[in-house]
């Protein structure tokens, strides 16, 4: 891979702030970006992009006349075939990354996929193979990674400042899903569990297996994979459904990692807005806490640290939000470059993916089910 691609786009020359490299002056020319699937995070993609300071949005596909400020045509191949666009990025229903990303590996583009990164381990083998086959580089939407929250908690464990890891909680909810449902059901709008259009693909349960876990508790399974290595067996259960969806709206995950440490996580798209992840240890805890506001949530769904370490006094530490999506795209720059390799493992990729398939299989026989590995 070129350390650097020349795209010809257009030229900045200040210090990116989400990058890792935040004090180099930059003198490239910015990266040349399609979007390829433009609902609400496709738009949220093209905008974080450019934010990041780093790429030129250039291009969106989309089967729909989305009005945008840059051309949005209807054929993924017409992106393909352009040999001014360096990169990707997937925002579209989850069973058409796989093959979506195989197609744009094949152009030789450089990809960002939303996550899930493949809702089977399979897919998932196949998505790092054809992109290391093509030599592109691969990402992933999992930006809590880059939240400063978890950089502390990251550091805290390192250090062993919390001693003997005893538990490990996260809680991810959000009742966004539940007042979408009650408003289309008031509009007689159709079918929830077969819709493909706009959002309710999501109601899919092709799309979503595991309900939550698909939508929002798999950045807290990343979280876990990112903090503690690799995840042994799972065990997966949920109670009576409170909203009507062809999944369970709510799900409790416990996981055993291979470590011997154990963690559960709780994702649910019926209960109001909560998001935390609270460690605890033989000497001290640790919670990062989400903000209460859904603005402030969009852009960081933890952006404080609550410790106490032994008999001292809790501290509490509030960060500045950052646009996540933005400093995710600004590291797939970093790793396009050749600046820096991107920070998420393509292994983790992987391990996200086959723990992912085990809550799923242990949804359906609910008992522990071990973890590819």
């Amino acid at each position: 891979m070129q350390a650097f691609i020349n795209t010809g786009g257009k030229r900045r020359n200040s210090a990116c702030p989400l990058n890792a490299n935040a004090n180099v002056k930059w003198n490239q020319p910015m990266l040349n970006l399609a979007v390829i699937g433009l609902g609400k995070w496709g738009q949220r993609h093209a905008q974080s992009a450019s934010a990041s300071g780093r790429f030129n949005v250039v291009k969106g596909v989309d089967t729909a006349a989305v009005p945008m400020d840059f051309p949005v045509v209807p054929s993924l191949d017409e992106v393909l075939e352009d040999p001014d666009i360096d990169a990707v990025s997937i925002a579209t229903p989850h069973t058409l990354h796989a093959e979506q990303i195989r197609l744009a590996a094949e152009a030789g583009k450089h990809i960002l996929t939303e996550k899930p990164f493949a809702l089977s381990y399979a897919n998932a083998q196949q998505n790092v193979k054809v992109t290391g086959d093509h030599n592109v580089v691969l990402a992933l939407g999992h930006d809590h990674r880059f939240y400063p929250s978890i950089a502390v908690m990251k550091k805290l464990i390192a250090d062993e400042a919390l001693g003997q890891i005893t538990t490990i909680q996260s809680v991810l909810s959000h009742d966004f899903t539940k007042a979408a449902i009650e408003k289309l059901n008031k509009a007689a709008a159709g079918d929830r569990g077969s819709r493909d259009d706009g959002t309710w693909w999501r109601l899919n349960l092709a799309e979503a297996p595991v309900g939550p876990m698909v939508h929002l508790g798999i950045h807290h399974l990343d979280l876990f994979i990112h903090l503690f290595g690799e995840i042994d067996w799972v065990l997966a259960s949920s109670p009576a459904r409170t909203i009507d969806t062809p999944f369970p709206d709510t799900m409790l995950v416990t996981l055993g990692f291979v470590s011997g440490k154990i963690g559960t996580i709780s994702s649910s798209l019926a209960s109001p807005l909560n998001s935390r992840l609270l460690i605890s240890g033989s000497e001290g805890w640790a919670e990062a806490i989400g903000p209460d506001d859904i603005a402030s949530y969009t852009l960081s769904s933890l952006n404080s640290v609550k410790s106490r370490i032994g008999s001292a006094q809790p501290e509490l530490t509030e960060f500045a939000l950052i646009d996540s999506v933005a400093a995710n795209f600004a590291a797939f720059a970093d790793a396009i470059e050749g600046i820096a390799p991107y920070p998420i493992a393509a292994a983790d990729m992987l391990h996200n993916a086959a723990a992912l398939e085990a809550i799923v299989r242990s949804s359906h026989s609910s008992g522990i089910e071990k973890v590819v590995r």
